[in-house]
């Protein structure tokens, strides 16, 4: 475990210089003729502009599924962290006299009152589960538009995004669901 955590950062470093080096040298190969019609290009740089795209479509998949995963996993977490801190108040975590004691100096009035913090604490994970709902929703809607427009030439439809949409919130609400059970039944059974 220890290894990965210090070889992870590594790989992913030495994986990003050889994209970025594959990269340069496409976009090289093909930056001379980029401004054609395709009518107007040769049998070679037809072939290259082809590579060009292909490697563009395999890098985007790539990353895009990396990035849905990533923060799919975090946007199920934070949900669950939420659901559970609503339905159970941090009762330990409303002790905030030292935070109270430095924002009182301040003299903000009733802002410095434990649950008033408490709900301020709550607004920012809320923030930040929009954040990440837009991470995870972004890429997977931009892979389906592109494997969309690449297999039918024409865009998607309204009713293909819905559809979706509705498929990522069913499976993010279902694993929500499990994560704040399993947190319930850990914690209930300390009781």
């Amino acid at each position: 475990m220890v290894i990965y955590c210090v070889l992870s950062p590594v790989l992913v470093l030495l994986e990003e210089a050889i994209d970025a080096t594959q990269y340069y040298r496409i976009v090289r190969s093909v930056s001379a003729f980029s401004n054609k019609e395709w009518n107007d290009l040769t049998e070679e740089e037809k072939i290259k502009m082809e590579k060009f795209y292909k490697f563009l479509e395999y890098r985007n998949d790539r990353r895009l599924q990396i990035m849905a995963r990533e923060s799919s996993i975090q946007l199920v977490y934070q949900n669950a962290i939420v659901l559970y801190q609503f339905r159970y108040p941090p009762v330990r975590e409303l002790d905030f006299s030292s935070i109270l004691q430095m924002i009182s100096s301040l003299n903000f009035g009733q802002l410095t009152s434990a649950h008033t913090i408490w709900i301020l604490q709550l607004t920012l994970q809320i923030i930040s589960i929009g954040l990440s709902a837009y991470s995870t929703f972004n890429p997977i809607m931009e892979y389906t538009e592109f494997r969309t427009f690449k297999k039918h030439q024409k865009h998607v439809s309204i009713i293909s995004y819905i559809v979706k949409a509705f498929q990522l919130l069913f499976h993010i609400i279902y694993a929500s669901g499990v994560v704040y059970l399993s947190w319930v039944i850990k914690y209930v059974n300390y009781i």
